[in-house]
């Protein structure tokens, strides 16, 4: 499956976003309660088609450095959001940008460039530009801002506002201190601080709560479509936030799936029945690629990454070929960290990825799920609880399980132990306010 899915995602997908010397940041210096969005705020955007801001080539746009736009033509439509959302003048994301100067730019997607800033009261923000030439146009900009309108997570990205003047498409967000996670796991920032083990769980936990909340904070809930690691920011605390909702769509209504016309997404990440099965996605496409981010976390390294022989290309397949052949994942992980990190942390977090990346969606877990597994992967190796259980003090871990139901009876095994008084202390409470160092 493997390399016939890697194939697959070569010839039907673009390419991923790229990005400059330093990734855009988002901070997070107010912590965002959590409140349910207006059905209305939502289905208003479900009509809407959309491309992602991230999945396309980035064009470069032909204008002159400092050389803006001429906001002429009238906006084709009014955009309805709540009050909260600020409309910011194009004069103001002028003077906040130095015109948009080429030396505050941060990266590019297939939306637009994105440039750091500053507005008068000190306040950091990171503004994405649309490009003109880009293929994503008022469509995709009005879904992103009604959809980012209703949504309130801490480990979710929040939308301050936008520009909708003449020609200009512009979104503000909060700036980000530390980058995404693909930029400190295998990008500009690998220099940084490496992050270890629990950190790195830390953020997958928070990510997954981020998601976990897109797939039910309605009751259809959203799918968002392009999971991956420059999709999850981190502020100055290493808090994860999702971001980029270009792609996200309302969920399934009953048993239907959403469908769409050919593959959007990222390679590397796309679930294989959404590649191979007439292009219907439902939440369980969202937790595929979360399972290619947590092996980006153990791994450090790209989803696919084409400079290495073939074989090891894509991360999803090569991971499925170690489980399968060594029944372990040590050997492809970080060797910054490979030594830290206990057997029994490493095996139950074998265990998730593996049902995360099943071929067929009924085999893989709800998001609240696959987030208490790596909760008790955290624990596991918090606690350094050596050969009790799943793994052995050797530093390898136990070949994954044959079946889901044997992962189940493990994983509820794996719950008692880990819950055992005097065995491990309970980290979800530091989950929720974690100072990482």
């Amino acid at each position: 499956m493997g390399l016939g899915f890697l194939l697959c995602c070569l010839r039907g997908s673009r390419k991923t976003m790229t990005t400059s010397s330093q990734d855009l940041a988002v901070s997070s210096s107010t912590r965002h309660h959590r409140s349910q969005p207006h059905s209305s705020q939502i289905s208003s955007a479900e009509a809407l088609p959309a491309l992602t801001s991230s999945s396309s080539d980035p064009k470069q746009s032909h204008e002159p450095q400092g050389q803006e736009q001429e906001a002429t033509e009238p906006p084709a439509e009014p955009i309805n959001c709540p009050s909260s959302m600020r409309r910011f003048s194009f004069p103001e994301l002028q003077e906040a940008t130095d015109s948009f100067n080429e030396g505050r730019k941060r990266g590019s997607g297939g939306f637009g460039k994105v440039f750091e800033g500053q507005l008068n009261d000190g306040t950091k923000i990171a503004v994405k530009r649309r490009d003109p030439e880009s293929e994503q146009g008022r469509k995709e900009f009005v879904t992103e801002i009604q959809l980012c309108s209703g949504l309130r997570h801490p480990n979710v990205l929040p939308l301050l506002g936008f520009c909708d003047q003449g020609n200009e498409m512009v979104l503000v967000y909060e700036y980000m201190g530390q980058g995404t996670l693909a930029s400190r796991l295998y990008g500009s920032r690998r220099d940084d601080p490496c992050l270890g083990w629990e950190q790195r769980l830390k953020i997958l936990i928070g990510a997954g709560r981020g998601l976990n909340y897109f797939h039910t904070c309605t009751e259809r809930g959203i799918i968002h479509r392009d999971v991956k690691g420059p999709n999850i920011l981190l502020d100055d605390n290493l808090v994860a936030k999702i971001a980029d909702y270009g792609l996200s769509k309302v969920g399934p209504e009953l048993d239907r799936t959403h469908v769409t016309t050919d593959a959007k997404g990222t390679r590397g990440y796309m679930d294989p029945e959404y590649c191979y099965n007439s292009k219907h996605v439902t939440p369980q496409s969202d937790v595929y690629a979360f399972g290619v981010v947590c092996l980006e976390a153990l791994c450090a390294r790209k989803a696919i990454d084409e400079r290495l022989p073939w074989q090891e290309v894509g991360l999803a397949p090569l991971a499925e070929r170690k489980l399968e052949e060594e029944g372990h994942l040590r050997g492809i992980a970080d060797q910054r960290i490979s030594d830290t990190i206990g057997p029994n942390s490493l095996n139950k977090f074998a265990k998730i990825v593996k049902r995360c990346l099943a071929e067929k969606r009924k085999n893989r877990p709800s998001m609240e799920h696959v987030i208490a597994q790596l909760t008790i992967a955290l624990q596991l190796q918090t606690g350094r609880v050596f050969g009790d259980g799943d793994g052995d003090s050797s530093g390898s871990c136990s070949p994954p399980c044959p079946s889901d139901s044997n992962d189940e009876r493990s994983d509820s095994s794996d719950e008692r132990r880990a819950n055992r008084p005097g065995l491990l202390w309970s980290v979800l409470p530091v989950l929720d306010a974690w100072s990482p160092s």
